[in-house]
């Protein structure tokens, strides 16, 4: 198993959910595009990754992106 299917997009809502109280490490980058929470499945470019098992990540949707025009952003 590749240590990326250990790596999981998750948005904002969800990591305060999970994690109530601490900061996350983010990665941004400049011209980045949204990726899909694993947790909730909704379009997100919040930057916070977690290491999750793969076996319990039922409902991941990791390899998808959703190109969100520079308008918007």
């Amino acid at each position: 198993m590749k240590s990326s299917d250990w790596t999981h997009n998750i948005c904002w809502g969800c990591w305060r959910k999970r994690n109530p109280g601490q900061r996350p490490v983010q990665v941004k980058l400049l011209d980045s595009m949204a990726l899909i929470c694993c947790w909730c499945g909704i379009p997100t470019q919040s930057g916070i990754y977690v290491r999750e098992d793969p076996a319990v990540m039922h409902n991941c949707k990791h390899t998808v992106a959703v190109i969100i025009p520079a308008s918007e952003r």
